[in-house]
């Protein structure tokens, strides 16, 4: 964490009976307008995941990151858990602001639990608010297990120490295979940078925020293609590279043949088409954020990772206000993407967080999926699957998904699509679970629901399509205040309803 602190101002109560406005879709064209300081209200709820009470003495700090977590506020929650802090951002407007910040609580004894953040109207206009839960920890220690500790330089041996003054592709390209390359802190003016050989690339800071490899916007900032053996790259940043041209690319890091790929702790942003991009390949994205990829075609590109005939792994990671989908997994020639989630944050991206097709396989679990929203004009998905696509999805929370004027869903499955969803929550949506399209004619979806809530949809939440081949499984299920009514729980026609079995 760095950045002076701006000002802040404990203490402000904020009325009830809000309305959720959600995020609103920002045109990727509207992206050439400048934007202005906004001084925004920030409003942070924090409370115990299990039991819902307020905590008091949480330490809060609301960061900017989209440039390097400048600390924007700071301070701790009042006896009601709450915090409240008048914030200076350059965005567009109050929910681009929402987009780029982030919020972060620590408490001695609590390990971090969920989150999500809306625009909320009050008596004095929009402004920010973010509720968070945090559990307490058996151990009584405040660190989150299996995590690296943040503010630390990592702990290498550097067989080869490069500056900025260096040319950093003839430091590597000199390096020997499967050498530690270790990079002074400091920006690294790249242009497009090769790795073609096993090797771990680490950046000497405390943050991954202080070592940047900078792009020109005319290519990938970092391609790797071919590599056999492993590449580690870690604790650094990776901005300004473009994916745009004929042949789809990543603007920020690109793989393609490439066995054993680890990114970890890097920030990967303000990239061109997407972030991470990989191609018949394995790829590890750990303790990472992928945040800002700008659309190359608006509508159509943006997107933070892709995943194209490729075995990903995103572990402890955020994927955040990208112009397209958070993850998208598609396969390579008959080649399907495998792809695990785990204890992951994907919230404000575009058009759907994760969107699955081509019987490529997600698995999603502990994760938070959040207030990711449409396209003009377009409906707006946490999680959407089609085309053969297999998901599973466990002990995760789908919210938000709301309040823009297009349809939002948590989930929806069409297209021949089986899933498979346990214990989640999936809450605050516009719709909660669609299971079919309408537009779509005989879908064979298959999907099995346990012990899910779907709760406070503001229409249904859970539709069925009535298509023969449709098929729905599961028990011990809670479907409750969806809709105007009781009714709207469960909807479709009768005899799409007649598909749940007794007991679900």
């Amino acid at each position: 964490m760095k950045g002076r602190v701006r000002a802040w101002q404990p203490g402000i109560a904020v009325g009830m009976g809000l309305l959720v406005l959600g995020l609103s879709a920002l045109s990727p064209s509207a992206r050439v307008a400048q934007p202005a300081l906004q001084s925004i209200l920030v409003v942070v709820d924090v409370k115990d995941c299990d039991s819902g009470e307020p905590i008091a003495g949480a330490r809060v700090t609301v960061v900017n990151a989209s440039e390097d977590d400048e600390v924007l506020a700071q301070g701790t929650t009042g006896p009601d858990g709450k915090f409240s802090a008048v914030i200076l951002i350059l965005a567009f407007n109050v929910p681009d602001a929402a987009a780029k910040i982030d919020v972060l609580v620590e408490k001695e004894g609590y390990t971090p639990g969920l989150r999500v953040k809306f625009v909320l109207q009050g008596p004095q206009g929009p402004f920010i608010s973010a509720s968070v839960c945090l559990r307490a920890s058996a151990s009584g220690s405040g660190s989150q297990p299996g995590t690296e500790t943040e503010g630390e330089r990592p702990d290498v041996e550097c067989e080869v120490t490069a500056t900025p003054a260096q040319p950093l592709a003839s430091v590597i390209a000199q390096a020997a295979k499967g050498s530690v390359v270790c990079l002074q802190p400091g920006a690294y003016a790249v242009g497009g940078l090769t790795i073609g050989k096993g090797l771990t690339l680490v950046g000497l800071g405390t943050d991954p925020a202080q070592t940047v490899l900078r792009g020109n916007r005319q290519g990938p900032v970092l391609s790797l293609v071919g590599v056999e053996a492993p590449v580690v790259v870690w604790n650094l940043t990776v901005r300004d590279g473009s994916g745009a041209g004929p042949e789809e690319r990543g603007g920020g890091v690109h793989i393609e043949n490439s066995a054993d790929v680890t990114l970890r702790r890097v920030i990967v942003t303000e990239n061109v088409r997407v972030g991470v991009f990989a191609r018949l390949s394995g790829v590890r994205i750990e303790g990472s954020r992928v945040l800002h990829t700008f659309p190359a075609t608006p509508g159509q590109d943006g997107h933070g990772v892709r995943a194209r005939g490729s075995a990903v792994r995103v572990v402890r990671s955020v994927l955040r206000g990208n112009g397209g989908y958070g993850l998208a997994a598609r396969d390579a020639g008959g080649e399907p993407s495998r792809v695990l989630i785990e204890e992951a944050t994907i919230e404000g991206n575009t058009f759907a967080g994760l969107n699955l097709y081509d019987a490529s396989r997600l698995e999603v679990r502990r994760s938070r999926i959040a207030a990711n929203r449409p396209h003009e004009g377009w409906f707006g998905y946490g999680i959407s699957v089609g085309a053969e696509g297999e998901l599973l999805v466990e002990d995760t929370v789908i919210e938000g998904h709301r309040g823009l004027g297009e349809v939002q869903i948590g989930v929806i499955l069409t297209e021949d699509a089986v899933a498979t969803l346990r214990r989640n929550t999936i809450q605050y949506n516009d719709w909660g679970v669609w299971v079919g399209h309408p537009d779509i004619p005989l879908e064979g979806v298959r999907a099995e629901f346990v012990e899910n809530v779907v709760q406070n949809s503001d229409n249904c939440g859970l539709w069925i399509d009535e298509d023969e081949f449709i098929e729905i499984a599961g028990s011990g299920n809670q479907l409750r205040n969806n809709g105007r009514s009781p009714a709207w729980n469960l909807c479709g026609t009768e005899a799409a309803k007649a598909k749940v079995p007794p007991g679900f």
